[in-house]
């Protein structure tokens, strides 16, 4: 699962320098600390062997990402720790989040881990090792990558990440770090990353003359907010706020199942 420091000097000096993708992971089910490791170096292992840098936040319901989004290409990953409503199996899926009309993953924990469990037990997987090594972590980090290559525009293919039904072979070659992204898929993301990249830029080139007045403007601005929630807060407080009621439908799975279907409020399937 280690990818060389040389390899990916090398790759990148042919690719250029990485495209970015971003996402904010949100561990709202119950994923240990090694689990979220194993996710996050094999999310960051296919990105990079496509040329692309994946960053990962870690966030908190509460607390927040612990810092400001570093990536143009941003997307919300939700962990949770209940199974699609209308279809058990689904790993995951890829929705638009209603408040903010951006993309997001909904990775369904229980679904996935009986996934690994399959796999680990089928009579391929215990007779390889590699097979057996296979984590939740592992699988989870591959669903989300997946996931993200259908937002950057990529449909199912017949092998690889965006294979629609992984299976045995399939893990063994993820731990062998033999499961990638094909050139062609690589470099569509690419593309989309230098696009979206460029937009984010052009959205926020400013003139130094108007970027005093600008912050000037935002300070004025914080504290006219802060007035009005002080004000607020004795009217606010009783308001209940049902923060795991998301309503979406299906758009894929990493797990080989792709289904529709209403899964709760507020979202929309991903276009």
């Amino acid at each position: 699962m280690v990818v060389s420091i040389v390899s990916l000097a090398l790759s990148w000096a042919v690719l250029g320098a990485p495209a970015t993708v971003g996402v904010q992971v949100f561990a709202r089910a119950a994923v240990d600390a090694p689990d979220l490791v194993r996710a996050r170096e094999t999310f960051q292992m296919l990105l990079t062997q496509a040329g692309v840098s994946g960053d990962w936040q870690d966030c908190t319901p509460l607390g927040g990402c612990g810092g400001e989004p570093r990536a143009p290409a941003l997307f919300v990953v939700q962990l949770l720790p209940m199974r699609k409503a209308d279809r058990g199996e689904v790993c995951a899926e890829l929705v638009t989040d209603g408040g903010r009309g951006s993309p997001a993953v909904l990775v369904y924990v229980p679904a996935v881990a009986d996934r690994v469990h399959e796999i680990r037990f089928s009579a391929l997987g215990r007779s390889n090792p590699s097979a057996f090594g296979f984590e939740r972590g592992h699988l989870i980090g591959l669903t989300i990558a997946h996931e993200i290559g259908h937002a950057l525009g990529l449909r199912h293919a017949a092998r690889g990440v965006m294979k629609a039904r992984l299976d045995v072979e399939d893990m063994v070659a993820l731990q062998e770090s033999r499961l990638a992204f094909s050139t062609e898929e690589a470099t569509r993301m690419r593309e989309w990353c230098r696009r979206k990249s460029s937009r984010f830029r052009a959205d926020h080139r400013e003139e130094p003359e108007f970027r005093a007045s600008a912050l000037e403007a935002g300070h004025a601005a914080k504290k006219a907010l802060r007035l009005r929630v002080r004000d607020s807060m004795l009217f606010s407080w009783r308001r209940r706020v049902h923060s795991l009621t998301w309503p979406m439908t299906t758009c894929s799975s990493s797990c080989g199942k792709t289904s529709t279907g209403p899964v709760a409020d507020g979202w929309t399937p991903w276009r």
